[in-house]
C-alpha cells in the first residue's frame, strides 16, 4: 500500500474540463449545489479520482455527495469515456454491489483510510459526510476497474 501512496505525488492533477457537471447539477438543485458546495465538491471528486486511480486494486467507495457528482459525470458518456482514457487509461466503471452491507461498510472505512494517507488530513465533513457511503437507489456502489478484453 505504501507504494501506491508514494505514486500519487507523481501522478498528474485531473485535467478534466468539469463546468459542465456542476452547472448541471446547480440547475438542477440550486440550494444543495451553491457555488461554495460545487467548488468544495469538485476538489473532493479530483481526489476520490486520484484514489480510483493510485489504489486501482481496491473498491473506492464514493460520499453520497461525490455519488452524484459522479452520476452527472456519468451522464455525459461520450466525455466521461474520453476524460476516463486520458486520466486513467481506462474506463472507470461505476458499478453497484450486492457483497453485502459488511463488506461494503469495510470497503468505505478503507475508503476513508487511504483518504487520510493519502491526502494526510481528514476528508472534510460536509462532502463525505454519513457512515457507509454512497447508496444508489437502494444498492451501494464503488468505482472498479474495467478489465482488458
Amino acid at each position: 500500500m505504501l507504494d501506491q501512496i508514494v505514486t500519487l505525488r507523481v501522478v498528474p492533477p485531473l485535467k478534466m474540463n468539469l463546468g459542465s457537471v456542476f452547472e448541471q447539477l446547480r440547475q438542477r438543485d440550486s440550494r444543495t449545489w451553491t457555488a461554495e458546495r460545487c467548488r468544495e465538491a469538485k476538489k473532493e471528486y479530483q481526489r476520490f479520482l486520484a484514489l480510483c486511480k493510485v489504489c486501482s486494486k481496491t473498491p473506492i467507495v464514493p460520499s453520497q455527495l461525490l455519488d452524484e457528482v459522479w452520476h452527472q459525470h456519468v451522464l455525459n458518456t461520450k466525455r466521461y469515456l474520453r476524460d476516463c482514457e486520458v486520466y486513467f487509461g481506462y474506463f472507470l466503471h461505476h458499478r453497484p454491489v450486492s457483497t453485502g452491507v459488511r463488506n461494503h461498510k469495510e470497503h468505505w472505512n478503507q475508503t476513508l483510510k487511504l483518504y487520510r494517507e493519502v491526502f494526510g488530513e481528514e476528508p472534510p465533513s460536509a462532502i463525505w459526510r454519513g457512515s457507509e457511503g454512497a447508496n444508489c437507489d437502494g444498492s451501494r456502489c464503488n468505482a472498479v476497474r474495467s478489465q482488458a478484453s
